[in-house]
């Protein structure tokens, strides 16, 4: 068996990129790490080396997209900070809102059966990924919303 530091450098993305599809497709109880290192073309070993197993690949790929939706979205907001809320600014923030996230749900249409799933079973796994990443945005959304009121 080899050494999971051997490993090609992209293989950590590979197996969240595998991981993903399946979680979607299986649901975590009914997808494998054999199945996931097989698609991903990585050893299994690496799942615990990187993840610490299964659960924590689950956890990582939810991870994964909702930082990539906090890293886009604060640009939006960052973006925002530097003009003049007025009514047009207001409109078209909101758009550019609105497209980044029907954009970044079509890109990962994935998550969303997997964060659907998790919404059902009372978000056993996903719960830290809403309160530490989700959470603060659905804040700053809001705090648009009262600014772009009072203006």
């Amino acid at each position: 068996m080899s050494n999971p530091s051997d490993s090609k450098p992209d293989s950590k993305l590979c197996i969240i990129k595998a991981a993903a599809s399946l979680f979607a497709k299986l649901g975590l109880d009914k997808c494998s790490t054999r199945e996931i290192a097989k698609q991903s073309d990585s050893n299994i070993s690496l799942i615990s080396y990187y993840f610490g197993g299964k659960e924590g690949l689950y956890k990582e790929v939810m991870r994964s997209f909702a930082l990539e939706v906090k890293t886009n979205a604060q640009v939006l907001f960052d973006d925002m900070g530097k003009k003049e809320l007025t009514p047009e600014i207001f409109i078209e923030y909101m758009g550019r809102i609105i497209e980044n996230v029907i954009s970044t749900r079509e890109k990962n249409s994935e998550m969303s059966k997997i964060f659907a799933r998790e919404k059902l079973a009372g978000l056993p796994f996903a719960r830290e990924v809403f309160e530490e990443v989700f959470y603060p945005l659905i804040q700053n959304f809001y705090r648009l919303i009262e600014n772009g009121q009072k203006k």
